[in-house]
């Protein structure tokens, strides 16, 4: 069976913002990324390229950008 990461990145993303205390307004602010880029996300119509979830990760204070296509993220941070 096929993973839909882009379901799991949203799920992710909307949860390590969260639990960080911020939102997608910040994370477009902080990092310069277009709103509607982030929105997309969150929605689980896309997921960033390597080098945005890189960006996402260290924002996010991820050690393994890998780990937010990862269904178990809750467990880690």
């Amino acid at each position: 069976m096929q993973k839909n990461y882009n379901n799991i990145f949203s799920k992710n993303l909307e949860y390590a913002l969260a639990k960080k205390g911020k939102k997608q307004i910040d994370l477009s602010r902080d990092l310069n990324i277009p709103k509607s880029t982030i929105s997309s996300w969150c929605r689980g119509k896309r997921i960033p390229k390597l080098n945005k979830l890189s960006s996402i990760a260290k924002y996010l204070n991820i050690e393994d950008p890998i780990m937010l296509l990862d269904e178990n993220l809750k467990n880690f941070i």
